[in-house]
């Protein structure tokens, strides 16, 4: 199994810490008064019941318990320990109420039976066998104390099984192994639904990991896009300046160019004009190059017939 984090020990605590409460008001809050409205019935009926003894007993679990129970609350220590300490303590006030309410004929055994369900859907399979352990030894201790005379009886139901024949009956001898197997095999199917329960509380866990990852990287990838966003909206009011500087040059280089233009137009026309008139000094020059030729033919005809020598 891989070491749970921080985190997951936290979680995991909180979830123990609300079993233990729920158990606590299951046996603390609604079985101890359920216990004490049948000891008035009983009391009320003319049952020889030990009201006192019983009432210190109750008395003590109840403010006991809830000590420990304000503890496990406050976060004081693993909540497991607190609640596996109570539990072994437990059996033995368990022992006690049986002693004072019939003993080996009581209608308390049942409450080990509870107590079992109750530890084996809460603590680990050691701690299980430990209060187990601890819960057939009290229960025998309490057994051998009656038999070997040790304890006084409390017979409050004479009716069902006298004092006088207690002791030679089987009843003696065949309900506590009849007890203990039970409680065995109550505190096995319940440990394995708790291992099942437990197996899917693992599961639930690595879930609730894996749903803690995905939600923070669903967070790593929201803030991203949210950087990504404000990045984009800087690099788009960068473009939008950036596009106003270049229409903005682009106006003042489109002027310029417009204001060339026409000075190139203003000088092209210059240009025309001035060759024109070169044209027309040209057609000048050539045709009084032209009279001239002219005019040296005619004079050097006129030499021949004056019969001198022509001119180049």
């Amino acid at each position: 199994m891989t070491p749970l984090s921080q985190e997951d020990k936290e979680w995991q605590n909180k979830q123990d810490i609300e079993i233990i409460v729920n158990n606590d008001n299951v046996s603390r809050k609604t079985l101890l008064p359920v216990l004490f409205l049948l000891m008035l019935c009983f009391l009320y009926l003319g049952v020889s019941y030990p009201w006192l003894q019983l009432s210190v007993l109750m008395a003590l679990y109840f403010f006991g318990a809830g000590t420990v129970v304000a503890v496990i609350k406050q976060g004081w220590g693993s909540p497991r320990r607190w609640y596996f300490w109570l539990a072994c303590s437990l059996n033995f006030f368990c022992a006690a109420a049986m002693h004072y309410t019939g003993g080996i004929a009581s209608f308390v055994f049942p409450i080990y039976s509870t107590i079992m369900v109750i530890v084996a859907l809460t603590l680990p399979g050691w701690q299980v066998a430990v209060v187990l352990l601890i819960a057939i030894l009290t229960y025998l201790a309490e057994w051998f104390g009656e038999v070997a005379g040790l304890l006084p009886r409390f017979i409050i139901f004479p009716e069902l099984l006298p004092s006088t024949s207690l002791a030679a009956s089987p009843y003696i001898w065949v309900t506590p192994l009849a007890n203990v197997f039970s409680l065995c095999a109550i505190a096995y199917l319940t440990y394995q639904v708790s291992f099942l329960l437990k197996e899917r509380r693992e599961e639930l866990l690595a879930l609730n990991k894996r749903l803690r990852g995905e939600e923070q990287l669903a967070r790593r990838q929201a803030a991203e896009n949210l950087s990504l966003r404000e990045e984009t909206k800087r690099k788009i009011a960068e473009l939008e300046r950036l596009k106003g500087h270049l229409e903005e040059s682009v106006r003042e280089r489109t002027a310029s160019l417009m204001d060339k233009v026409i000075e190139l137009d203003r000088a092209a026309q210059q240009y025309r004009e001035k060759n024109s008139e070169i044209s027309e000094m040209q057609e000048l020059i050539t045709g009084r190059e032209k009279t001239v030729e002219r005019l040296k033919a005619e004079l050097n005809c006129l030499r021949q017939e004056l019969g001198e020598l022509p001119k180049s």
